[in-house]
Order: C-alpha cells, then sequence, then structure tokens
C-alpha cells in the first residue's frame, strides 16, 4: 500500500522528526475469528524526552481505548475492517510535543467457502482500468503489496465477485491478473459477478465501482471459486 498522510487528519504534523517512525504498520487479510495486529516503533533522538503517547484511529475515526504501540485484533470480526493509522506524539520536559502519523494499513476480513470480503471502500476517483459508466469510487480487495490476492479454488474453473448489497443499480467489477488489467470479457470486462477465466496460476486482484455513491465502514463482496494467496 502506497504510505501516505491520512487527508482528514487537519493537525500540521512534523516531517518525523525528532521522533522517527521505526516499523510502520502493515495492510493484513485475515480469516475471521482468527488473530491479527497493527503494530508501530517510534526513536526520538531529542534529548528531554518526557514521553510518547500512542492513538490509533479506524477509517478516521478515534478509537479511544486503542492507546498503546500495538494495535490487536483477537478475534477478527467483520466491523473491524477499516483503514488503521497511529498518531505518535513526543512531550518533553522543556519544549511542545512534537507529532508523527503513521502510514494507513488496512484490515482486510474474509469467510471462507463461499467467500465473503470485508473491506473499507475508498473514495479515490476510479482511474483504474475504468469501467463505462459514472460511479465515483472503487475498493479493491486487497490492497496489500504482493504477493497477497486471489487464486482460483479449482484450475478447470472460473470465479465471480459480486456485491449482494449493491443490487439495483449494480456495482461493476474489474479483474486484474498480477495488477495487469484482464482484457474484455462479457460486458467489457466490467460487470455484476465478473468472471475471470483460468489459469489459475495467475494471481487475481479486483477492484469494485460503485453505481451511485462510496459506501461507508466496513463493506463485503462476495467471491465464488476463490481462496486467499497466500
Amino acid at each position: 500500500m502506497k504510505t501516505c498522510r491520512p487527508a482528514y487528519l487537519k493537525t500540521n504534523l512534523s516531517q518525523l522528526d525528532p521522533t522517527i517512525l521505526l516499523k510502520q504498520p502493515q495492510s493484513v487479510l485475515v480469516r475471521i475469528g482468527k488473530s491479527a495486529a497493527f503494530e508501530v516503533t517510534a526513536d526520538v533522538q531529542a534529548p528531554g524526552l518526557a514521553k510518547l503517547r500512542y492513538q490509533w484511529f479506524r477509517n478516521g475515526q478515534l478509537l479511544p481505548k486503542e492507546q498503546n504501540r500495538r494495535l490487536a485484533f483477537d478475534p477478527v470480526t467483520p466491523d473491524e475492517a477499516g483503514l488503521y493509522h497511529c498518531l505518535i506524539t513526543a512531550h518533553f520536559k522543556d519544549n511542545p510535543p512534537v507529532q508523527a502519523v503513521s502510514q494507513l494499513a488496512e484490515l482486510l476480513a474474509w469467510e471462507p467457502g463461499s467467500t465473503i470480503v470485508y473491506g473499507t471502500p475508498s473514495s479515490s476517483p476510479a482511474t483504474i482500468g475504468n469501467c463505462p459508466g459514472a460511479y465515483v469510487g472503487y475498493v479493491r480487495f486487497p490492497s496489500v503489496s504482493p504477493p497477497n490476492g486471489w487464486v482460483l479454488v479449482n484450475s478447470a474453473q472460473s470465479g465471480a465477485a459480486s456485491d449482494p448489497n449493491n443490487p439495483n443499480p449494480p456495482t461493476k467489477v474489474k479483474w486484474f491478473a498480477y495488477g495487469t488489467p484482464l482484457p474484455p470479457q462479457g460486458s467489457n470486462g466490467c460487470g455484476t459477478g465478473s468472471v475471470v477465466v483460468p489459469p489459475s496460476t495467475c494471481l487475481y486482484r479486483f477492484v469494485v465501482y460503485f453505481p451511485t455513491k462510496v459506501p461507508a465502514g466496513p463493506y463485503s463482496i462476495q467471491l465464488n471459486g476463490f481462496k486467499p494467496y497466500p
């Protein structure tokens, strides 16, 4: 995932000086019921440090009880899917505090079988492999770095993604193999339950285009014939 500073933080944050982030939280795809964690490590070189404080956020909303350098999920639930970041504040004895913010990390939760994936829609413009029509945003499952993605369960079958939450007008789906948009299939590769074809050796990802507005909070997409990799 691209390292960025959340736009919803209005404060003017420092350039990580004197607070230096040695470890950033990393996006993760986790089966519901299993455990997961985000963690940050900060080192302050400036003298006079009194205390380091940590504050975690989900989808831009402060999590009042999450004030440690490690944010644990045990077990992971669908409602916890989302975009997380940590705000680190260095308090000094004789100087004003300095703040630094971590990169965004995404928690994606999935159920096996006819796989349901829970993630947080992005309000970014739909600029990747555009589907025909007016769509105001997209969401990727997963948006973690390679080699994570989805593989077909059975090499003799195809797989599909569908959005049972938004049937009319329908959500559109665009598939990618190793980050490259797949050639047109059916409705230009953009249709409800768009199908990807074998070979199953491909590592697939997909982008969802919403027909009216980007939903808020955790959102579910159903996958048939796929399993997460690794």
